[in-house]
């Protein structure tokens, strides 16, 4: 049963305690079929952890405490910092890793920041690649000196998507993600509109076996990426709650985990040895899509001496 969480003031100065609550029921009687998590009006910096509390009749109530933090901290991220830590990689700047599993689905952060003009946008691309189109109507550039989801960096093999939720950018787990590895989201750069010579300046260096040599994505992936966006990204596309200058501020409520979203490309781990299946030929592709979500790895054939690497739309990536 989907479950949703009401905020009330904590008795503390340095968060909020939000209390368990069971979710209405729809027009068909049944429950809500997504978990969300409903936070009080708190500044843009805010984590969460479960708390289990004994009640006065000797059951146990589960909890979320939602903590303010410092500015340097937890910044745009919704999942709890156990789960992440900010590195320096050599070469690239810093990066966002994993300190523990986390399942498929799970919703990463919201990309908050500071309201800015196109005009503005085009200054900033120039130097940095922060800025992000929310709506048709809303871009945000978030404060590089902060630490946040804007660290995750780009990859070609991607374990986290972005995804359009009420006029904001989340990202999410695209599959399993262990413990060690770097969160990584493709940035979607259409290469039909890079610049001249922008491609060759644009070096991407996350060292996927699909590499493409730079941050630029194939037009055709950016169309199956916007076809399965379009229903969520549509009824918010003029969406712009903030003037020039103003902050994005987090919303009331944020899904806990995402579905798959076919229009994202899926790869399996390349740190991580193959999952091996004894299945004598390939299933479908539906089917490799959701062992790979699960488990987070390439799928190994042992039959057939096929590892299937990834997933991209209708076709099957893999080699012998």
């Amino acid at each position: 049963m989907a479950e949703w969480f009401k905020a009330t003031a904590c008795p503390t100065l340095i968060g909020r305690v939000a209390e368990w609550s069971k979710a209405p029921l729809s027009k068909s009687g049944r429950p809500a079929t997504v978990s969300r998590v409903r936070i009080s009006p708190l500044p843009i910096n805010v984590g969460s952890r479960p708390v289990v509390r004994e009640r006065r009749d000797g059951r146990k109530s589960s909890q979320v405490q939602i903590l303010s933090s410092p500015p340097a901290l937890n910044y745009m991220f919704l999942l709890s910092a156990d789960y992440w830590q900010v590195k320096k990689i050599k070469g690239k700047g810093r990066g966002v890793f994993a300190k523990k599993e986390i399942n498929p689905g799970t919703v990463i952060g919201d990309y908050l920041g500071t309201v800015i003009s196109e005009q503005r946008e085009g200054q900033e691309n120039e130097k940095s690649f922060y800025a992000m189109h929310c709506t048709d109507k809303l871009i945000v550039l978030p404060d590089p000196k902060q630490i946040g989801i804007h660290l995750i960096n780009h990859a070609c093999a991607p374990n986290c998507a972005m995804h359009s939720y009420r006029g904001h950018v989340i990202y999410f787990a695209l599959r399993r993600i262990f413990p060690g590895e770097e969160l990584t989201v493709n940035y979607l750069y259409d290469v039909l509109l890079c610049r001249a010579g922008e491609c060759r300046e644009h070096i991407c260096r996350c060292g996927a076996l699909n590499c493409r040599g730079n941050l630029h994505t194939p037009t055709q992936l950016i169309k199956m990426w916007e076809k399965y966006e379009a229903p969520y990204y549509r009824p918010f596309r003029n969406y712009c709650p903030a003037r020039y200058g103003q902050n994005l501020l987090a919303l009331d409520t944020y899904p806990r985990r995402i579905a798959d979203i076919r229009g994202n490309e899926l790869y399996g781990s390349s740190q991580k040895p193959p999952y091996v299946s004894l299945a004598v030929r390939l299933p479908a592709v539906s089917k490799v899509r959701a062992l790979i979500r699960e488990t987070g790895r390439r799928i190994y054939f042992k039959k057939i001496d096929f590892t299937v690497n990834g997933v991209s739309g209708a076709l099957i990536i893999g080699s012998r």
